[in-house]
């Protein structure tokens, strides 16, 4: 089946219960490396760039709301930076110059005791910044340069990465609510000047759509791109509401993200270098389970 024809079935392949969600995302993967589970390291990194990134996500929220209630005059700013610091979030709101050399700070939103309220402070005339804000802010344009997705909104966030380099995720935007876009997501290693991209690492393949019923018990899918969950996994299990586990099954192991942001390799998979032949033959959950894969169905 070719690869476009795979994708257009995913789609289609996606089956709900009252005790949980079955999500079934495309595979263009090969199947020639040698399969390993993430060592307890390399999952507790996925665990807090997945927890930094549901942060960030919150805070560009609720700074938002507080920037807006001051109002904000038409041109003074087209972009945001968010930083976690040791006193809380920070969000500087601005620009570049017209020489694209400096980073021009209107407004600065700084979080407070609660979490969820950000006082703002506003900058007249700017600062201009030219070192974490500026690259950070940089990193951003040069990913979304690259970026070519749905035509649809997306969110972006950028977290510092090792050696001052960032890494900037873009991720499909929640638009109605109750519904969450899964997929179609990308994370970039930008140089710490933000003008280069180091590595680009498709998380997901196509966005779906879907909604978790209120006595879903858990959620799970299918997720053949690597062996190892992704940083959205995370972000995702700690957006979605009800907060409940999503179990992950990759070709060769099944992970379980708990609701504290945690993860698990709960056991390999029955499917082995198979999984792909069953995910793109099989027709439901049930036949999905009868083909000698994990039972799904007796999770807790």
């Amino acid at each position: 089946m070719a690869i476009a024809s795979r994708q257009a079935y995913y789609e289609r392949l996606m089956c709900r219960s009252s005790l949980g969600v079955l999500l079934l995302l495309s595979c263009t993967a090969g199947w020639a490396q040698k399969p390993h589970p993430p060592s307890r390291d390399e999952l507790a990194a996925i665990t807090t760039r997945g927890r930094l990134l549901y942060e960030y996500d919150q805070v560009a929220w609720h700074s938002t709301d507080a920037v807006k209630e001051i109002g904000i005059p038409q041109g003074a700013i087209d972009r945001y930076v968010a930083q976690r610091t040791a006193s809380g979030w920070v969000v500087m709101w601005g620009r570049f110059t017209q020489s694209k050399d400096r980073f021009l700070i209107v407004y600065e939103a700084i979080q407070s005791e609660n979490p969820e309220v950000f006082t703002v402070k506003k900058h007249d005339p700017p600062l201009e910044d030219t070192g974490f804000y500026f690259n950070a802010a940089r990193s951003i344009a040069t990913a979304r340069q690259d970026f070519h997705g749905e035509e649809r909104p997306y969110n972006v966030a950028v977290l510092p990465a090792e050696n001052g380099s960032f890494y900037v995720y873009i991720l499909p935007a929640q638009t109605v609510e109750d519904v969450y876009p899964v997929g179609g997501d990308v994370r970039y290693l930008i140089s710490a000047d933000g003008e280069k991209i180091v590595g680009k690492r498709r998380m997901h393949q196509d966005i779906i759509n879907f909604t978790i019923r209120n006595d879903s018990l858990y959620s799970l899918h299918s997720h053949i791109l690597s062996d190892a969950p992704e940083d959205s996994d995370v972000f995702e299990v700690l957006t979605r509401r009800p907060l409940i586990p999503e179990y992950i099954f990759t070709c060769h192991y099944r992970f379980k993200a708990n609701p504290d942001a945690s993860l698990q390799v709960i056991e390999a998979n029955a499917c082995g270098k198979e999984c792909e032949d069953y995910v793109v033959k099989l027709r439901s959950f049930q036949a999905f389970r009868k083909a000698g894969c994990p039972d799904m169905a007796g999770m807790p």
